[in-house]
């Protein structure tokens, strides 16, 4: 239970840390749909550059592909055998696992961690692993520079801290709401 863990971590004797951030190299898939206008496109690259860059982090290679299962599961194959992670904005929003990004993940060898964070704006987030690589579903607020719950996700992976389905699940206590 969480009591019991917060329990043993006081038990251990480290209540807070503080982890710095590692430079990142990083991979990022956006998915394409008619009527997606590339600029929006040119504009997610853009902003999430900058995200990266106030922690170190690299954006190091960029794929674009139409929103499918298969395409997508290639792309991220491939990036994550040259990055340290990759991020998937998708043309359509998150429904379920059976969406193209969690579905691709999958489909590539990899594992859906988890689908869905209690946080507003970042609610539709996929946090998976493919290669022993962390991917990133993105939600589409993640195309605004505005702070949202895919930052409290990228900049914990960028520090070195592994982000579990419970991790994402306890942000929702005094969660981001805007």
């Amino acid at each position: 239970s969480l009591v019991e863990a917060v329990a043993r971590i006081c038990a251990g004797g480290e209540i807070f840390a503080v982890n710095a951030y590692r430079p990142v190299n990083v991979g990022v898939i956006q998915t394409t749909l008619p009527g997606l206008k590339p600029s929006v496109l040119d504009k997610t690259l853009r902003v999430t550059e900058a995200r990266l860059a106030r922690s170190g982090g690299r954006l190091k290679a960029e794929r674009r592909t139409p929103h499918d299962v298969t395409l997508v599961a290639e792309a991220a194959s491939a990036l994550a055998r040259d990055n340290d992670m990759v991020v998937i904005f998708g043309a359509s929003a998150l429904a379920d696992f059976a969406d193209v990004i969690p579905a691709a993940i999958e489909k590539a060898g990899g594992k859906v961690i988890r689908a869905g964070m209690p946080v507003d704006p970042g609610n539709l987030l996929v946090l998976g692993t493919l290669d022993g690589k962390r991917v990133i579903g993105a939600p589409g607020c993640a195309r605004s520079p505005k702070e949202n719950g895919f930052d409290w996700v990228l900049d914990r992976l960028i520090a070195g801290l592994d982000v579990t389905a419970s991790d994402i699940a306890g942000m929702g206590v005094g969660g981001l709401l805007m």
